[in-house]
């Protein structure tokens, strides 16, 4: 059989995205075209890869099998002729720190939690050190260790009793980091209430910044990061005065790198930096 090597990435990504139009856009092709590929893969192999299931698509027994001998053929492939020598990550910004003198690019995370495993998909960042609440099997996910979550005012906001009424009352800065469309606070809290929302910050750096600056707001981010720039930034913190989980920070990374030498030594030393708590 002749078969076209330049099919199997437009299957792959039709596999994963479930959608032609996404699969396009992931790896720059028109739909028509990587359309085209999917049924000019199917004509080779002789069966069918995906077939309709509601408004969507889903894979054939078949196409699922086929997709893990690509992936692991690709696998071994990349892993055979990575030569690379900086690696590119998304770290979280209270942990960057840790990890100076590394052969590392830092990027921040995107808010959006499917762009980031997307962009980890599509070998635009070699792993990320954050917080994810989906479980794909074509990734490894590794809890690295827990944070407390602590409120946070000003030094110059005369609060003087911190009680659930109280921290409900204030204005908050939030960031945009979401997971399924929830805040941190909200994932942690088991009943959140509404809060008052002055400001949507960047970053929880960004956050920080704004709450040293304005008096009258409050923020809830994680202890790691807050005692590190709490003297700096004037900043005073407080204990949430209700029941809220610990925040997990995760390593994450495609499993096309578990076995690559290179990557499992920056995951080790990573390991080792990295506080646990």
């Amino acid at each position: 059989m002749l078969f076209d090597l330049n099919l199997i990435k437009p299957f792959l990504a039709v596999y994963h995205q479930l959608s032609y139009s996404k699969a396009a856009e992931l790896i720059g092709l028109s739909q028509p075209a990587t359309s085209r590929a999917i049924h000019r893969l199917e004509d080779t192999l002789g069966y069918k890869l995906f077939v309709k299931k509601g408004r969507g698509i889903t894979p054939t027994n078949k196409a699922v099998m086929l997709a893990n001998d690509f992936e692991s053929a690709i696998n071994i492939i990349e892993n055979s002729v990575d030569t690379k020598k900086q690696f590119i990550i998304y770290c979280h910004e209270g942990l960057l720190f840790h990890l100076n003198g590394l052969p590392i690019k830092f990027l921040s995370p995107p808010s959006s939690q499917s762009k980031m495993i997307e962009d980890l998909r599509a070998d635009k960042a070699d792993l990320a050190i954050d917080h994810v609440t989906d479980n794909d099997p074509s990734f490894v996910i590794e809890t690295l260790g827990e944070t407390e979550m602590v409120a946070v005012t000003s030094k110059h906001n005369q609060i003087s009793k911190f009680d659930e009424e109280t921290f409900y009352s204030l204005q908050h800065v939030l960031t945009k980091s979401t997971r399924h469309g929830m805040s941190f606070f909200d994932l942690l809290v088991e009943s959140p209430r509404p809060r008052h929302e002055k400001y949507i910050a960047d970053s929880a750096m960004t956050m920080l910044t704004y709450v040293s600056i304005d008096h009258s707001t409050i923020c809830v981010a994680p202890r790691i990061i807050v005692d590190m720039w709490k003297e700096a930034l004037n900043l005073k913190t407080f204990t949430i005065p209700f029941e809220i989980q610990k925040a997990p920070y995760q390593l994450i990374y495609h499993r096309r790198y578990e076995h690559n030498e290179e990557h499992k030594k920056l995951r080790e030393e990573i390991k080792a930096r990295i506080p646990k708590h």
